[in-house]
């Protein structure tokens, strides 16, 4: 009988071989690239979720991204400049706003901004001057509304109009107030150099309070009835007028009319729910705000570093 040949290893060999095969790890395939990442409009709509998440951090990366593969987007740095603002990095957020009015000075956004952030900065200096710069940006968003078919956005931009000019009041009363404390203290020593009597020193310094104001008495605010809602007490805004001839501030008139039905809220008589603008009070409303900015949005001991930009 014929030695049958050894075809062990060669088995072993094969199952072994196989094994090798059968473990293999695949290759990993490459990623293609997404051609829409090399845009800088692709990063900034990333950036906008991320914005309207509150990932703000985020969203400033990716409007950097998007920034620099495409430096010449004025809305890139508006944008970015808002989240800024948002993070109280008002520098980083006003930088941002003037590089995006040099690129486009008909960036709404961006007009908006610069005259937020000037009026944020201008709360802490001596001079004025931002705060009057930050007026004029406003109005400016304010006139490009109008010629841009964006008349939704009046209304909030005028409420910062308004804060602004009330900052600006208040900041030129805290200076005339220094003022007039320095000229009474060097009255006072010129006085009180020339020897007088104590009754003659005193009646001078009286009849000099009184021709410059005396910058130590807290100067009284009011605001006239008329102007005032008679359910809120604040003056109004958008004021209308009931058949009963009562005028209310429309917000606060709608409001009373939801929880309570249609009555009136003085003469507690049943009305139509049809109300009316009040135009002649408007337009005192507009003319008592033109002379007394410190009325808008009025509270007792407001400290105007509180008002809001």
């Amino acid at each position: 009988m014929q030695d049958q040949p050894n075809i062990l290893p060669v088995y072993q060999n094969t199952r072994q071989n196989s094994k090798k095969k059968e473990f293999q790890e695949p290759k990993k395939r490459k990623k293609k690239s997404d051609p829409l990442q090399n845009t800088g409009n692709y990063w900034k709509q990333k950036a906008n979720d991320a914005f309207n998440n509150n990932n703000l951090e985020t969203a400033i990366e990716y409007y950097t991204q998007a920034i620099e593969i495409d430096s010449s987007q004025s809305i890139y740095y508006s944008n970015r400049g808002k989240c800024y603002k948002k993070l109280d990095k008002i520098k980083q957020a006003f930088d941002d706003a003037v590089h995006a009015i040099e690129l486009d000075e008909n960036n709404i956004k961006a007009q908006l901004l610069c005259g937020q952030t000037l009026c944020e900065i201008g709360k802490n200096e001596k001079s004025n001057q931002k705060i009057l710069n930050g007026i004029k940006r406003l109005t400016r968003a304010f006139t490009l509304c109008s010629g841009n078919k964006k008349q939704q956005y009046e209304k909030d931009i005028s409420i910062y109009i308004y804060r602004a000019k009330k900052l600006l009041w208040y900041k030129q009363y805290e200076d005339l107030k220094q003022k007039k404390m320095e000229l009474l203290e060097s009255y006072k020593k010129q006085i009180e150099s020339q020897n007088l009597s104590q009754e003659n020193t005193q009646d001078e310094i009286n009849k000099f309070i009184q021709f410059i104001g005396d910058p130590y008495q807290q100067q009284e605010l009011s605001i006239p009835d008329y102007l005032v809602c008679k359910i809120s007490l604040d003056l109004m805004e958008d004021p209308v007028i009931t058949e009963c001839g009562q005028t209310y501030e429309k917000v606060v008139l709608d409001e009373h009319f939801k929880k309570n039905g249609y009555i009136d809220p003085i003469t507690r008589k049943q009305i139509s729910q049809k109300v009316y603008t009040n135009l002649s009070v408007k337009q005192g409303i507009q003319e008592f705000l033109n002379i007394n900015p410190w009325a808008f949005e009025f509270s007792q001991y407001e400290n105007y570093k509180t008002i809001e930009f």
